[in-house]
């Protein structure tokens, strides 16, 4: 069968166009606190000679927090590439390409037409959210590869429709690795994921049985004997350091599982509807659709609505109901989204000659946001010294877009829905990334630390005065990270989760209050420079009056001398 330019297009250079533009410009801004400040420092302290691989290290304090596997990766990364930015968010950048091959493979066996795959790569790839986490320093893309990973795994699982014979064994038990490998990234939510989508379509093929349906043999699914193969993979790293460090047992059950679900210990509660403009946002412009045709995606696969309400709507539901809410929470269910939107898009484009109009007055509408966003941002910060070049070829891009998309006659089954999403995720990888630095001061608390690290730096050239650094009352492990050395922190930000003890002699000086930061003083038995970097509103308090000297600032941090 003779394959179309176009689906020849889509099924080979789509990928490839989405992959070089997710890896395209991950080192272009510096890397941004609180998260990828920290995720990056404790991936340095683990890469370098000498560095503990079982317990990670946050600015010398083992750092008990998250599991390893994130860790493990960027350290990985930067034995191999140095220590950058694109080293470090290499690991989400390739985790993103993988969920994205993995999702377009769910929907390709689900709805059984390649076009499906192409649609899912398109509508996941140009979603704000999961494009936004693609390029950032989190465990929540690796989580998502790996939740996207059991489900593929399961879905290979299950007869299609008329099968005779089940289904290969081993994708049984790779369903259960996927999901402790999940939970050695970030924990129990790779279980919940892929285990409610399981469940869910095996509860819905009990449904229809029992109507008296036709229906595809069950999957061949070692349920109890992989759940325990999920927990031990799971669990591996967690009984290894409890073991070196007995009182972490509490701790991980407690503090990390029982508190972060029921509570709001974590300074995290949000209200119950907190996920609901996350998702609405976060997956714009396909918003409009989901909203339109997911409530008839049994139109599409009748035998898969347990499935995917398995996949999306339980987990949105446990996830409500914690006392621990981010918006990063909701992106295992982005793939599903997708996938599930693919299979009625399928549909809706062959019975409502609507389809094509509103995707391109959607697509439209997102290029001219995309378009504006840099330019209106520069204008009302007065930003000095932007490259132009980047925003005129990103506006010229945006022209030819809109004209494209208005220009050519529209199918839903055409390239041009592929050359769209395509176009789309480029113009906003090539516009946004490179205005960032831009951005810093408005950033606040998430600014990046790295013009104060590069000003230490500086002032310390010569390398004749000795010199302390000290992070004082702010979460901005990224400072630790581009001096290449632990900082002395106030001890409030230490994440010190237990007693120090007779090991732990090379942890850096932790202080108790800031205002004995601000009291303290360059030695008078030696020549001594003392930096401090804290926030605004704690300078104006404690250090002002002081005799410190501020050299830079940098968001809402500041940087003292003395």
């Amino acid at each position: 069968m003779e394959i179309s330019s176009s689906a020849r297009f889509g099924n080979v250079w789509l990928p490839v166009i989405l992959a070089a533009a997710l890896l395209s410009q991950l080192s272009a801004y510096s890397l941004l606190e609180p998260d990828e400040g920290r995720y990056a420092e404790i991936g340095r302290e683990m890469a370098k000679p000498g560095g503990d691989w079982i317990i990670p290290r946050l600015n010398g304090v083992p750092h008990f927090q998250k599991p390893p596997m994130l860790y493990w990766a960027t350290a990985i990364s930067m034995r191999v590439f140095g220590s950058s930015e694109f080293a470090v968010r290499l690991p989400s950048a390739l985790a993103a390409i993988g969920t994205l091959l993995l999702a377009a493979g769910i929907a390709v066996r689900l709805f059984g037409e390649p076009l499906a795959g192409r649609l899912t790569l398109a509508i996941l790839a140009t979603s704000p959210l999961f494009l936004f986490l693609a390029r950032t320093l989190t465990p929540d893309m690796s989580m998502c590869f790996w939740i996207t990973a059991a489900i593929f795994a399961f879905v290979q699982s299950c007869p299609k429709a008329g099968d005779t014979s089940p289904r290969p064994a081993y994708w049984g038990w790779l369903y259960f690795v996927a999901m402790g490998l999940g939970f050695l990234t970030k924990g129990p939510v790779a279980f919940l994921v892929p285990l409610s989508a399981g469940v869910g379509h095996v509860i819905g093929l009990r449904i229809q049985r029992n109507r008296g349906d036709e229906i595809s043999l069950a999957p061949r699914i070692p349920w109890l004997v992989g759940l325990i193969l999920a927990l031990l993979i799971g669990l591996s790293w967690f009984i290894t350091v409890a073991i070196r460090q007995p009182g972490l047992a509490n701790y991980f059950l407690h503090d990390e599982l029982i508190e972060r679900f029921s509570s709001s210990h974590h300074g995290r509660s949000k209200p119950v509807w907190f996920f609901i403009p996350v998702l609405l946002g976060g997956f714009l412009p396909w918003t409009v659709f989901a909203l339109r045709w997911l409530p008839k995606i049994r139109q599409a696969a009748p035998a898969s609505l347990g499935f995917f309400l398995g996949w999306i709507a339980v987990p949105f539901v446990v996830l409500s109901l914690s006392g621990s809410k981010l918006p990063t929470y909701v992106l295992p269910l982005f793939p599903g989204l997708a996938v599930a939107l693919s299979g009625r898009l399928l549909i809706a484009a062959k019975d409502d000659e609507s389809v094509g109009k509103v995707i391109r007055i959607s697509v439209s509408i997102l290029l001219i946001l995309m378009g504006a966003i840099p330019l209106l941002a520069n204008r009302y910060l007065d930003v000095e010294g932007t490259p132009p070049p980047f925003l005129l070829i990103g506006s010229m891009l945006l022209i030819v877009s809109l004209a494209i998309f208005w220009g050519l006659r529209w199918s839903i089954s055409a390239r041009n829905a592929v050359i769209s999403a395509a176009m789309i995720t480029l113009l906003a990888l090539l516009i946004f990334p490179s205005q960032i630095t831009s951005w810093n001061d408005m950033l606040k608390q998430q600014a990046s630390t790295k013009p104060l690290a590069d000003r230490i730096l500086k002032e310390t050239s010569d390398g004749r005065i000795p010199y302390r650094v000290i992070s004082c009352e702010i979460r901005a492990h990224g400072l630790a990270y581009y001096l290449g050395k632990p900082v002395e922190m106030t001890r409030g930000e230490a994440d010190v989760i237990r007693p120090l003890g007779d090991g732990d002699a090379g942890f850096p000086i932790l202080h108790e209050r800031p205002l004995d930061v601000a009291k303290l003083k360059p030695s008078d038995s030696k020549e001594e420079l003392i930096f401090v970097v804290t926030r605004t509103h704690r300078f104006e308090k404690d250090f002002a009056d002081r005799e410190w000297v501020v050299l830079q600032k940098a968001g809402d941090f500041v940087l003292l001398r003395k």
